[in-house]
């Protein structure tokens, strides 16, 4: 399939839109996670009322102890989560991708000590969105062993995200996009 690309001018000059951001027309950028040379998807914005909703509906494992998020893009939706739980919450800060969503590192950097979270042995680790894993995974490396951390997320193609009906980008309301 033979795809056109798009051409605008800027400043004199003939730039490809074709592989950029349908929010921001960047070549790359955190809401859509798109890099030049690939198709442009839509980036879908979602309310608070609609994430509010859905987590007022979702069943969340019984008897936790306490949550946990996953810094940065984890910390509003566990605290979220927390709250509707009537949960103590810690963060575990993680970084692993840059403000394009691109891969900083080969695996996730500690920038932190872990929360001190003893005498909880059942944990919810949070995070805004599963891709690869590896964030979540390097953050339950950093949990106690004897503990039981289950995984929840906002969006994935995974059966623990809240999300899983929206296709492509989202946009979070508590983010702000440039």
């Amino acid at each position: 399939m033979k795809v056109k690309m798009k051409v605008r001018v800027k400043g004199g000059k003939k730039d490809a839109a074709y592989g950029r951001c349908a929010q921001c027309r960047a070549r790359s950028c955190q809401a859509s996670k798109l890099v030049v040379g690939y198709p442009v998807l839509p980036v879908t914005p979602l309310s608070f009322q609609d994430i509010a909703t859905r987590l007022a509906r979702w069943q969340f494992p019984e008897r936790l102890d306490g949550v946990v998020g996953i810094a940065s893009g984890g910390v509003v939706p566990a605290a979220l989560v927390a709250q509707r739980l009537g949960l103590e919450m810690k963060v575990i800060a993680l970084n692993y991708r840059d403000e394009a969503n691109e891969p900083r590192y080969p695996a996730p950097q500690v920038l932190a000590p872990a929360p001190d979270v003893l005498g909880w042995r059942r944990i919810l680790l949070v995070d805004d969105v599963y891709v690869s894993g590896k964030s979540w995974h390097a953050a339950r490396a950093l949990l106690p062993t004897d503990a039981e951390v289950l995984p929840f997320v906002l969006k994935g193609k995974v059966e623990f995200a809240l999300i899983r009906d929206v296709d492509g980008c989202v946009q979070w309301p508590w983010r702000v996009y440039v």
